[in-house]
């Protein structure tokens, strides 16, 4: 019903176009970017900005053989946003019910409530922090070796909030309740904002950091012999919300921002690993000239077929990164009635010992349950950790002089994943639960994906 008139409109015009056509402002608290009292791009100007770098270098005891290293730098970033399409009040799309050709020029059709985007106009720009401070010492045969710790750490970072979400337990509320269908009422009814559907507000919310204990040593190429080893223990996390859930599917954080729970505790809710956190990284990289056969049978044969060959490789060893437990009801149960959505609950330790992990178990699928009605559930971000890597790249070189050094032929026979393991690199993380609770989805656990499987290549390359 028309409330100003009395008119009894179709039922199609319920919380979809709800306007009251010729009343109001449909885009009420909205400007457009002639409005002069917002400054350009509708962020005020952070002005100059303070990023100090230093950094220092010490030869501890004069020699040449010990130093210690260590720097500090803080830089900012300037948030940029891909152009939107036109919203209100710039641009309206109306809709038109039960016309035809013959009414169609003079409907004037009926609004609903439209999404729009705001901005933080205050928001600080983010600052990125990074830290570094090592020891190198050399140790003999030709190599040095470097001990560091190295941390980055980044606040004020780009955050989008649904604003518009109404709160928990809103469509379970009597008065929230249609009486004809005994069904909550649209979503447009309930929001915070009315004459509003979505509403994302760009905040500057997030943060993250990077610890980590870096270890290499390096060997300058001697006697035909060089090689570097890298090892790095670290943690990353940050606050780009990648565990709320709602109806099994998981929230992407796109290109302008992740997103920052509304009622939820930020740092229980959206306070994750990183996507790149690997808590162990083993490098090692090599490269060696074989010694030639021909000093042991000197003869034109065994030096054109045994000589000048050069193997070199790398070899990595990594942990998993982390994944997140959707939830996924097969009877599309309300166990909430809004608000930032809902996990499962976790009811024991997932993990599994290395020799356990395989194609057909990566976890255990058996310590999620299905949250009870009004339980947003407890489960952790990132609670299992995808399959590591375990990886062998090698090449062979065999190099044929023509007359001289200045000229050879060069033989490259290339190897990656050379001991063809199978590596795994995704795996099935949707627990799903029917109305009884009993998680239905036996490829819970299971890796779903692989990288390439042994590549070989060779070519032939003239030098001169």
């Amino acid at each position: 019903m028309n409330p100003i008139t009395g008119e009894i409109a179709s039922p199609a015009l319920l919380g979809g176009p709800s306007y009251v056509l010729g009343t109001g402002d449909p885009a009420n608290g909205s400007i457009t970017a002639n409005d002069t009292s917002y400054p350009n791009g509708f962020i005020e100007n952070a002005g100059e900005m303070f990023q100090p770098r230093a950094g220092f270098a010490w030869d501890v005891f004069g020699n040449g053989k010990t130093a210690l290293r260590g720097g500090f730098a803080i830089t900012n970033q300037i948030l940029r946003y891909e152009p939107q399409a036109a919203a209100a009040p710039i641009n309206y799309t109306p809709v038109y019910y039960y016309g035809n050709l013959d009414t169609f020029l003079n409907s004037s059709g009926f609004l609903s409530p439209g999404t729009t985007v705001g901005f933080d106009r205050y928001g600080k720009s983010p600052a990125i922090y990074n830290t570094s401070l090592g020891v190198q010492q050399t140790i003999g045969f030709e190599t040095v070796l470097e001990v560091k710790y190295a941390s980055t750490l980044a606040r004020h970072l780009a955050t989008n909030q649904a604003i518009n979400t109404y709160p928990y337990g809103t469509r379970f509320q009597p008065q929230n309740i249609d009486p004809t269908t005994n069904t909550p009422l649209n979503d447009n009814y309930l929001r915070p904002y009315p004459g509003y559907a979505g509403i994302t507000a760009r905040t500057r919310l997030g943060s993250s950091n990077y610890h980590a204990l870096q270890v290499q040593a390096n060997r300058r190429l001697s006697k035909g012999f060089q090689f570097g080893v890298s090892y790095v223990f670290s943690k990353a996390m940050d606050y780009y919300g990648n565990g709320s859930q709602s109806g099994g599917g998981v929230p992407v954080a796109g290109p302008t921002g992740a997103n920052f729970p509304v009622y939820q505790n930020a740092r229980t809710w959206a306070n994750s690993k990183s996507g790149f956190d690997q808590t162990h990284v083993l490098t090692i990289n090599y490269t060696y000239d074989l010694p030639p056969a021909s000093k042991l049978a000197p003869n034109p044969v065994v030096r054109f077929v045994f000589d000048n060959w050069e193997i070199s490789g790398i070899t990595s060893f990594a942990s998993g990164i982390p994944n997140n437990i959707s939830l996924q009801l097969s009877d599309n149960a309300d166990l909430v009635g809004g608000g930032d959505g809902v996990k499962a609950n976790i009811i024991g330790d997932p993990r599994i010992s290395h020799g356990e992990r395989g194609f057909m178990r990566m976890f255990d699928p058996t310590v999620f349950a299905r949250p009870a009605r009004g339980d947003t559930g407890n489960i952790g971000n990132g609670i299992v950790r995808g399959p590591g890597i375990n990886n062998w790249d090698l090449t062979l070189f065999k190099n044929f002089p023509i007359k001289s050094e200045r000229r050879s032929l060069q033989f490259r026979w290339e190897f990656y994943n050379f001991l063809n393991h199978t590596q795994f690199n995704t795996m099935n993380t949707t627990a799903t639960f029917n109305a009884a609770g009993q998680q239905t989805n036996n490829s819970l656990g299971q890796a779903t994906g692989s990288r390439p499987s042994r590549i070989m290549q060779s070519s032939l390359r003239f030098r001169f």
